[in-house]
């Protein structure tokens, strides 16, 4: 409980990840839940930031409107595709704002 309680921010993913952790462990036999039954239920894409900006209300539309970019230009962002320079130029409107 601690672990996810330390690496999730919203309850919803706590609760989500928690009940997941639980099933896991049921269909495999282990009590207690272990920590590598967390870490093979947590998405290895939680932490990127994508789901920070979703979290913080900042959908694709938004954040292209905000960035006054082309949605293509966002999600090449998002995967880490965009030019090394339009890449600066995104982290620092980002920054501006105040997003992250």
């Amino acid at each position: 409980m601690e672990q996810l309680a330390e690496r999730l921010i919203t309850p919803l993913q706590i609760t989500h990840y928690l009940t997941q952790a639980l099933e896991k462990g049921y269909d495999s036999g282990s009590i207690p839940i272990d920590y590598e039954i967390i870490e093979m239920v947590l998405s290895p894409e939680l932490y990127t930031i994508e789901p920070k900006l979703a979290r913080h209300g900042y959908s694709i539309p938004v954040f292209c409107e905000r960035l006054n970019a082309r949605r293509s230009d966002v999600r090449s962002y998002l995967r880490g595709q965009l030019s090394p320079g339009k890449t600066d130029e995104f982290n620092k409107e980002i920054h501006k704002l105040g997003i992250l």
